[in-house]
Protein backbone atom coordinates (compact mmCIF):
# COMPACT_ATOMS: atom_id res chain seq x y z
CA UNK A 1 0.00 0.00 0.00
CA UNK A 2 1.38 3.39 -0.92
CA UNK A 3 1.79 6.12 1.67
CA UNK A 4 -0.82 8.85 1.39
CA UNK A 5 0.79 12.20 2.18
CA UNK A 6 -1.33 14.89 0.56
CA UNK A 7 -4.83 14.05 1.74
CA UNK A 8 -7.38 16.75 2.50
CA UNK A 9 -7.86 17.44 6.19
CA UNK A 10 -10.95 15.57 7.33
CA UNK A 11 -10.55 16.48 11.02
CA UNK A 12 -13.87 16.91 12.75
CA UNK A 13 -15.79 14.72 10.30
CA UNK A 14 -17.48 11.50 11.32
CA UNK A 15 -17.81 8.94 8.53
CA UNK A 16 -19.87 5.74 8.50
CA UNK A 17 -18.57 3.13 6.03
CA UNK A 18 -20.96 0.38 4.91
CA UNK A 19 -19.27 -2.51 3.12
CA UNK A 20 -19.54 -6.28 3.56
CA UNK A 21 -15.87 -6.77 2.64
CA UNK A 22 -13.66 -6.65 5.75
CA UNK A 23 -10.51 -5.67 3.83
CA UNK A 24 -12.26 -2.84 2.04
CA UNK A 25 -13.68 -1.48 5.31
CA UNK A 26 -10.25 -1.69 6.98
CA UNK A 27 -8.50 0.09 4.10
CA UNK A 28 -11.07 2.87 4.01
CA UNK A 29 -10.94 3.20 7.81
CA UNK A 30 -7.14 3.50 7.83
CA UNK A 31 -7.22 6.10 5.06
CA UNK A 32 -9.91 8.21 6.70
CA UNK A 33 -8.13 8.00 10.06
CA UNK A 34 -4.88 9.11 8.38
CA UNK A 35 -6.78 12.12 7.00
CA UNK A 36 -8.11 12.97 10.47
CA UNK A 37 -11.70 11.70 10.32
CA UNK A 38 -13.47 9.70 12.98
CA UNK A 39 -14.75 6.51 11.43
CA UNK A 40 -17.26 3.83 12.25
CA UNK A 41 -18.44 0.98 10.06
CA UNK A 42 -21.17 -1.52 9.35
CA UNK A 43 -21.00 -4.75 7.37
CA UNK A 44 -24.53 -4.42 5.94
CA UNK A 45 -27.07 -1.77 5.04
CA UNK A 46 -29.60 -2.93 7.62
CA UNK A 47 -26.98 -2.66 10.38
CA UNK A 48 -26.15 0.87 9.24
CA UNK A 49 -29.82 1.88 9.31
CA UNK A 50 -30.01 0.60 12.89
CA UNK A 51 -26.82 2.52 13.78
CA UNK A 52 -28.36 5.74 12.46
CA UNK A 53 -31.00 5.60 15.21
CA UNK A 54 -28.15 6.11 17.73
CA UNK A 55 -25.98 8.73 15.97
CA UNK A 56 -25.75 10.69 12.72
CA UNK A 57 -22.39 10.88 10.96
CA UNK A 58 -21.45 13.72 8.61
CA UNK A 59 -21.21 11.45 5.57
CA UNK A 60 -21.69 7.80 4.64
CA UNK A 61 -19.71 5.66 2.21
CA UNK A 62 -21.82 2.75 0.97
CA UNK A 63 -20.98 -0.25 -1.19
CA UNK A 64 -23.71 -0.92 -3.73
CA UNK A 65 -23.45 -4.70 -3.78
CA UNK A 66 -24.03 -6.35 -0.39
CA UNK A 67 -26.19 -9.19 0.92
CA UNK A 68 -29.55 -8.53 2.60
CA UNK A 69 -29.95 -4.75 2.24
CA UNK A 70 -27.70 -3.63 -0.62
CA UNK A 71 -26.64 -0.05 -1.32
CA UNK A 72 -29.68 0.69 -3.47
CA UNK A 73 -32.08 -0.59 -0.84
CA UNK A 74 -30.15 1.30 1.80
CA UNK A 75 -30.33 4.66 0.00
CA UNK A 76 -34.05 4.25 -0.67
CA UNK A 77 -34.75 3.54 3.00
CA UNK A 78 -32.46 6.37 4.12
CA UNK A 79 -34.04 8.95 1.78
CA UNK A 80 -37.50 7.98 3.10
CA UNK A 81 -36.47 9.22 6.56
CA UNK A 82 -36.93 12.75 7.83
CA UNK A 83 -33.89 15.05 7.66
CA UNK A 84 -33.41 14.93 11.43
CA UNK A 85 -33.26 11.12 11.20
CA UNK A 86 -30.53 11.16 8.54
CA UNK A 87 -32.69 11.36 5.43
CA UNK A 88 -30.55 14.11 3.88
CA UNK A 89 -27.07 12.88 4.82
CA UNK A 90 -24.61 12.81 1.92
CA UNK A 91 -23.83 9.25 0.81
CA UNK A 92 -20.96 8.23 -1.47
CA UNK A 93 -21.64 5.07 -3.49
CA UNK A 94 -18.73 2.68 -4.11
CA UNK A 95 -18.79 -0.45 -6.25
CA UNK A 96 -16.66 -2.97 -8.08
CA UNK A 97 -19.56 -3.70 -10.44
CA UNK A 98 -19.19 -0.80 -12.87
CA UNK A 99 -21.03 -2.64 -15.63
CA UNK A 100 -24.19 -2.85 -13.49
CA UNK A 101 -24.19 0.65 -12.03
CA UNK A 102 -23.29 4.09 -13.32
CA UNK A 103 -22.86 7.49 -11.76
CA UNK A 104 -25.99 8.96 -13.36
CA UNK A 105 -28.17 6.22 -11.89
CA UNK A 106 -26.48 6.53 -8.49
CA UNK A 107 -27.04 10.28 -8.27
CA UNK A 108 -30.59 9.96 -9.61
CA UNK A 109 -31.59 7.70 -6.72
CA UNK A 110 -29.98 9.88 -4.06
CA UNK A 111 -26.23 9.32 -3.80
CA UNK A 112 -24.08 12.46 -3.57
CA UNK A 113 -21.19 10.85 -5.47
CA UNK A 114 -20.12 7.57 -7.08
CA UNK A 115 -16.64 5.99 -7.03
CA UNK A 116 -15.56 2.76 -8.72
CA UNK A 117 -13.46 0.09 -7.01
CA UNK A 118 -10.61 -0.37 -6.71
CA UNK A 119 -10.80 2.94 -4.91
CA UNK A 120 -8.37 5.76 -5.50
CA UNK A 121 -7.95 6.60 -1.82
CA UNK A 122 -6.87 10.19 -2.48
CA UNK A 123 -10.01 10.68 -4.59
CA UNK A 124 -12.13 9.09 -1.87
CA UNK A 125 -10.88 11.64 0.69
CA UNK A 126 -11.36 14.53 -1.74
CA UNK A 127 -14.90 13.32 -2.40
CA UNK A 128 -15.65 13.10 1.34
CA UNK A 129 -14.43 16.69 1.72
CA UNK A 130 -16.43 17.86 -1.31
CA UNK A 131 -19.78 16.35 -0.27
CA UNK A 132 -19.47 17.68 3.30
CA UNK A 133 -18.58 21.25 2.39
CA UNK A 134 -21.39 23.75 2.83
CA UNK A 135 -22.83 25.04 -0.47
CA UNK A 136 -21.23 28.23 -1.72
CA UNK A 137 -23.33 31.37 -1.92
CA UNK A 138 -23.92 32.61 -5.46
Amino acid sequence: MRVLVDLPDLSGLCVLVIDDDDDSRATIAATLHHAGATMTSAAAGDHALDDLTQFLPDVLICDLRMPRVDGLGFIRQLRARAAEDGGRLPVIAITAYHEQYDSAEATRIGFAAYLPKPLDLDQLCRTVRKVTEPPRAA
